[in-house]
């Protein structure tokens, strides 16, 4: 049985990270071409940083690859210079370990078998699709100083272009051009740019010979001190230029491949998982509901009963019956005695009516055990139509009766 090492999601990790690094870093630097990148001086500073980092990082993550995944996942970052003064032709493979010189020769002078010959030679050394740059001798073009306003900065080459025609005495198209960073002269409010041009027939011869040779240059630039970080210096046109690597070829395919692979196991997984033990705590409420429900719907029915029967308990403990106090009070009245009003409000008992002794009325009502503090609530009026004293009694429910 296969044995994993606990290491190994880990190294997956790195791999994938480091492959995708390496061949982004690549693309990066290999980005020189003005067609592509058109910025000011801030935006070629800023990506030149991002270079750094990605040369950082990759940097950190190589000593985690094996030397196999290096070598599946290698994007080729050397660069083939060629140099080019009159006919003389000098061929150097840029690595990063060094320069190494491949050969020279006379593209004027060679003829077919020399030509084969030479292109033979180069294969031998060159590796596939590396980058090619021609650098051109500073004899062989036409260099100019121009100066244009500040506005023209935000649409640099097509300002160029402009100017290129009106200083030219041919028609225009004649002619191709790079150009140098531009120079602010703010006391001057304008901008100095050195501008390169050779006639676009002879470029065209040149490069079918390079073209012949097995070389496709992917950028043609001037010999100066900072051809290599200046993307405008090249003047080749887009439809001419070497098919760059892009940001998605086969080696950065694989190692997103396994990246997106791992994210999405990792996000996939726990979801997966969550709807599982879901989908079972589903079933098991779904069982046990109708149950569950017949059981809450009894206990609410005995609860609303004994609500009920504590409401009708508490009624009978604290209030007798107003049918058994008038009785009581019907009982203990003498016979001469009327009551016009009868009021029970809770724990009082009101009465009002004529007697012909009304003051007896106070100490017969308190003999009763559902009465106390029998009062009057007015004084006695002997009514004179008919002889009879009028009273109003107030009196309260006794507790200890109850």
């Amino acid at each position: 049985m296969m044995r994993l090492s606990p290491h190994w999601n880990g190294g997956r990790i790195c791999t994938a990270m480091w492959s995708w690094n390496k061949c982004l870093s690549t693309n990066i630097r290999g980005c020189h071409h003005p067609l592509h990148y058109r910025g000011n001086r801030m935006q070629v500073e800023g990506l030149a940083r991002l270079g750094e980092f990605w040369d950082w990082w990759l940097g950190e993550l190589k000593p985690l690859v094996p030397d196999w995944v290096r070598r599946a996942f290698a994007v080729d970052s050397a660069r083939l210079l060629v140099r080019i003064q009159g006919g003389d032709v000098i061929v150097t493979l840029e690595e990063e370990s060094g320069l190494r010189e491949l050969g020279s020769t006379n593209v004027l002078e060679l003829d077919e078998a020399g030509v084969h010959r030479f292109h033979e030679e180069l294969e031998s050394g060159v590796p596939d699709n590396v980058h090619v740059v021609v650098v051109l001798s500073l004899h062989d073009l036409l260099s100019r100083d121009v100066f244009l306003p500040l506005a023209a900065e935000q649409n640099l080459a097509t300002a160029i272009r402009f100017e290129l025609d009106r200083l030219m005495p041919y028609r225009k198209g004649i002619t191709v051009f790079g150009y140098s960073e531009p120079q602010r002269l703010e006391a001057r409010e304008q901008l100095k740019v050195n501008l390169f041009c050779m006639e676009r027939a002879r470029l065209a011869r040149l490069l079918e010979k390079l073209r012949a040779l097995g070389l496709a240059p992917g950028a043609v630039v001037p010999e100066t001190d900072d051809w290599e970080g200046v993307p405008t210096l090249n003047m080749l046109e887009a439809s001419d230029r070497q098919p760059e690597r892009t940001l998605w070829d086969a080696p950065l395919r694989k190692a997103g491949l396994i990246c997106l692979s791992l994210v999405l196991a990792a996000l996939i997984f726990p979801a997966w998982q969550f709807h599982r033990q879901s989908a079972n705590l589903t079933a098991a409420i779904a069982e046990n509901r109708d149950r569950a429900e017949l059981i809450a719907a009894k206990r609410n029915a005995l609860r609303s009963r004994q609500t009920a029967q504590e409401v009708i308990l508490s009624r009978l403990r604290t209030d007798p019956g107003k049918l058994e106090l008038l009785s009581e009070i019907t009982r203990l009245l003498p016979d001469d005695t009327w009551v016009a009003r009868f009021d029970i409000d809770e724990a009082r008992v009101f009465l009002q009516g004529e007697s012909s002794k009304a003051s007896d009325l106070v100490e017969i009502l308190e003999e009763s055990p559902y009465l106390e503090n029998v009062q009057f609530r007015s004084p006695v009026i002997r009514n004179q139509r008919t002889g009879m004293e009028q009273y109003e009694l107030d009196m309260t429910l006794s507790s200890e009766g109850v």
